[in-house]
């Protein structure tokens, strides 16, 4: 006679066993009859353990996505503060500033007077007289520049007044007083020349490589008008070099 079988694996069980050796199957009464383990329920399913990672994590997680996806959509709509304490009414909307104007268009420059001779014949009835005088030289050579034409400009009216140099270099001008004195401005052909005041020592009185250095110096320069003041009544001694208008 044949030992029994286990119904579910058919491993054969020796001496009265009542749980399987091989798959663990507790025997049941019946498991031994002549038609056991012909149709025997197969071993129940074991249920898969629960995922890592997963369950009430998961729903936190979307949870705080959720809330930080709904600040950021609010972060830019304005907060309407309630007007005399009444939630329910919107405050009124700041108005916009006004546009800055554009600024006036700038005004073209006033023309200049034209010149009128500086002998005394603009002078008007009654007011106090001055006069300058002097020569003008070369800075380079320090020879006397003629035809050089001398323009006073006026620092309170505007108003200017020009003479010549004569052959010599000499020059004279005979103008009103000006409490805010003249401007001087030499040139030649129309052209501005760049000079300075022949002071203490001469320039003409120097050697002719310092007088190049002058020259040289002058050169450089912006020619840019020279402030004379004369008290009334008097006469003013001014000489003046010059760069050469005929270099």
């Amino acid at each position: 006679m044949k030992p029994p079988v286990c119904p579910v694996c058919e491993t054969p069980v020796v001496g009265g066993a009542t749980v399987c050796g091989y798959c663990k199957r507790v025997f049941q009464p019946g498991d031994f009859s002549p038609t056991a383990g012909l149709h025997a329920p197969p071993p129940e399913a074991e249920a898969p353990p629960p995922a890592k990672g997963k369950g009430p994590y998961l729903y936190i997680s979307f949870g705080v996505l959720a809330l930080a996806a709904g600040l950021f959509l609010r972060r830019d709509v304005p907060i309407v503060e309630p007007v005399g304490g009444d939630p329910g009414v919107p405050a009124a909307a700041t108005p916009a500033p006004p546009p800055i104007p554009a600024p006036p268009p700038a005004l073209p420059p006033a023309p200049e007077l034209p010149s009128r001779p500086a002998d005394g014949s603009a002078i008007p009835k009654g007011a106090k007289r001055v006069t300058v005088e002097g020569r003008i030289f070369d800075a380079a050579s320090g020879k006397a520049l003629p035809g050089v034409e001398l323009v006073f400009k006026s620092g309170g009216g505007g108003e200017r007044f020009f003479t010549l140099s004569d052959a010599k270099g000499g020059y004279r001008a005979r103008l009103a007083w000006e409490a805010s004195g003249y401007g001087v401005a030499l040139r030649v052909q129309r052209s501005t020349v760049s000079f300075m005041e022949d002071s203490i020592p001469p320039v003409r009185s120097l050697d002719a490589e310092k007088r190049r250095e002058a020259a040289r110096d002058l050169e450089g320069r912006i020619a840019e008008p020279e402030e004379v003041f004369v008290e009334p009544g008097q006469r003013l001694k001014r000489d003046w070099v010059a760069v050469s208008p005929h270099k």
